[in-house]
This record gives C-alpha cells, sequence and structure tokens, in this order.
C-alpha cells in the first residue's frame, strides 16, 4: 500500500480520478478560465527567459499538464512530477506525442531527484494549498534540485479576487483549506529556505489571487 505524509489537504484532494478528470474543465473552460490559463502559461514562459536558456525543467505539481504542455518549446528536457497517480496518468495521456517530456511520481516535499539536477523548477498552483511550514519544507526541496531558478505562483490575501474569496468562506462560515501569503511574509519563507527573490509578476495587477516569483 502507497504511504505518504498527509502534510496539506491537497495530497488527497487530486488523487481522487472523478476530481482530475473534470480539473481542466471546471477550472479553464469558460471565458475567465481560458485567460488565466493563457495568462499564467505566459507569465511562466516570460520568467524562464529572464535568464540563460533552460535546457531542463522540473514541473511539480504537473497536474494534468497544462504547464509542462506550455513548457515544451526551445528543445528542453521536461520532467512533470506529481504525487497523484490519476493526474501523472492524464498527463501522459495528454503528451504522449511529445519525446521530450517524462513524468515521475513523487512528494513534492522528498523529490528522487539529485541535486542541481534541473535547470530551472517551475511550480503552479502548489502553495495557495500549503501551509506556511510545509512550504519552507517544499521550498528548500525546489532549491535543490535546482541549478538556476525557480518559478513558483502564489495568491495574494489582498488581492480583489482574495477579499471576495475570504468573504465567500465567512458567509458559509467554513474553514477553507487555502493558505495565500503577502509579498512580505514570502520573502522571509524565502530567506528561510535559502532563496533569493530576483521578481515578481501578478497576472492581473490588484485583481487576480495569482502571482508569480522568479527566485534562485
Amino acid at each position: 500500500m502507497e504511504t505518504m505524509n498527509i502534510s496539506y489537504k491537497g495530497k488527497i484532494v487530486y488523487r481522487n480520478k472523478e476530481v482530475v478528470q473534470q480539473y481542466d474543465k471546471l477550472r479553464f473552460s469558460t471565458l475567465l478560465g481560458r485567460l488565466v490559463d493563457k495568462l499564467e502559461k505566459t507569465v511562466v514562459l516570460e520568467l524562464l527567459q529572464i535568464k540563460v536558456r533552460t535546457k531542463v525543467v522540473i514541473d511539480v505539481p504537473c497536474g494534468t499538464g497544462r504547464i509542462t504542455e506550455a513548457l515544451t518549446n526551445d528543445n528542453r528536457y521536461i520532467v512533470g512530477a506529481d504525487i497523484s497517480k490519476n493526474m501523472v496518468l492524464f498527463a501522459h495521456g495528454r503528451l504522449r506525442r511529445y519525446k521530450n517530456v517524462d513524468f515521475v511520481l513523487c512528494d513534492a516535499e522528498r523529490m528522487p531527484f539529485k541535486s542541481d539536477v534541473s535547470d530551472s523548477t517551475v511550480s503552479v498552483r502548489l502553495m495557495g494549498h500549503v501551509p506556511s511550514n510545509t512550504r519552507i519544507r517544499i521550498l528548500s526541496e525546489l532549491k535543490r534540485v535546482t541549478k538556476r531558478h525557480v518559478i513558483i505562483s502564489y495568491y495574494h490575501p489582498l488581492s480583489i479576487l482574495g477579499i471576495v474569496r475570504r468573504i465567500k468562506t465567512g458567509i458559509k462560515r467554513t474553514r477553507e483549506s487555502w493558505f495565500p501569503i503577502t509579498p512580505r511574509k514570502l520573502k522571509t519563507e524565502m530567506k528561510k529556505s535559502g532563496l533569493n527573490i530576483r521578481k515578481t509578476k501578478s497576472i492581473l495587477a490588484l485583481v487576480a489571487e495569482t502571482y508569480f516569483v522568479l527566485a534562485e
């Protein structure tokens, strides 16, 4: 039987086959969803080009392979990694035509890669599910496996959509497993994990929760 350290709820939720099959449809099929999808991919690729051209990239968690597919330009070798077997299977089926993509089933807190194996590592739509102490462990692991720079998405609690999320949660009186973080607090977490922030970029400044960080 497969065992793992359950340090945040997302480790369980995204292992469900039905959740995996509906993931892209629920998030990226509407007009707004398609816009967000395009903006996220655009920002990731823009940040990747800030430094020297990368040859090896790890995408963790790879999820359904949405970002992994966007990374397949410029003859890069891409490794999609995820703790969910169903996510890995879905992404593999989606990207089977690409010869420069492989997939690994693993936990972002303990990845089975040698140190400095990747030129760049990308982590999109993970940190909002992860509490601070676990985020620091993941950041330290991303730093360990990455030679040059790390690109990570975070969620700003003081954005318009971040405030709307908190209001909705308060009205429903539910305890949502969601962990946004301000840029100031993020600097503290980065410092503890040994990473330095080079650049931050929001997909829709002051409106969307999502903002990206390029660190090294």
